[in-house]
């Protein structure tokens, strides 16, 4: 997965999936968000079995899409990390669909 996304337009789509995702959750993939990067655009999806929050970045909005894919990252833990980078283009890269890359 590799794709490359203006800051403000993730960010505020990560706030509305992060809504989903509960902090007493017993259950450690539901404490992540899933980014899902298909030819159309980049689906993110959270979840606490009751609640489920699907949001969607047109292809058209990001900066360039490279290579499709798909991962689960801590979802407190990556809304903080963009929150906290530049206001600039960021880069993301997925190697291995194990390490998340973001520049």
């Amino acid at each position: 997965m590799k794709l490359v996304v203006k800051k403000e337009i993730l960010l505020e789509s990560l706030n509305n999936t992060a809504r989903a995702i509960s902090t007493k959750n017993l259950i450690p993939i539901l404490t992540g968000i899933k980014f899902d990067l298909k030819e159309d655009g980049l689906y993110l999806y959270a979840s606490d079995t009751d609640v489920s929050i699907r949001t969607f970045i047109p292809k058209e909005k990001l900066t360039s899409l490279d290579e499709v894919g798909s991962i689960v990252i801590g979802g407190k833990y990556i809304v903080e990390i963009i929150r906290k980078l530049p206001n600039t283009d960021i880069s993301i890269d997925v190697i291995d669909g194990f390490k998340m890359i973001v520049s």
